[in-house]
């Protein structure tokens, strides 16, 4: 049996639905750093769609509980405090 590596972000969003993703380091900081290379770059697109994925699950329960209006959420990445 294969274990999946399990990979983290962390998720930002208002009620404006403006949401951005926090991409951690390979050593599990979010300090940032300047080289990245393509496997890194997939797995950060990969966490995007996830809290993308993660967004319209809580949109969609919010809108069906009457706790908020259905919305779009504009997802966008950051790598790290400059």
């Amino acid at each position: 049996v294969c274990e999946q590596e399990q990979e983290q972000a962390v998720v930002l969003y208002d009620e404006k639905c403006n949401a951005l993703v926090v991409q951690p380091n390979e050593d599990g900081s979010y300090w940032r750093k300047l080289v990245r290379n393509k496997v890194i770059r997939m797995r950060e697109k990969r966490r995007e769609r996830a809290a993308a994925e993660f967004l319209a699950g809580l949109r969609e329960e919010a809108h069906r509980t009457g706790l908020a209006e259905p919305c779009q959420f504009h997802v966008k990445s950051l790598r790290g405090p400059k």
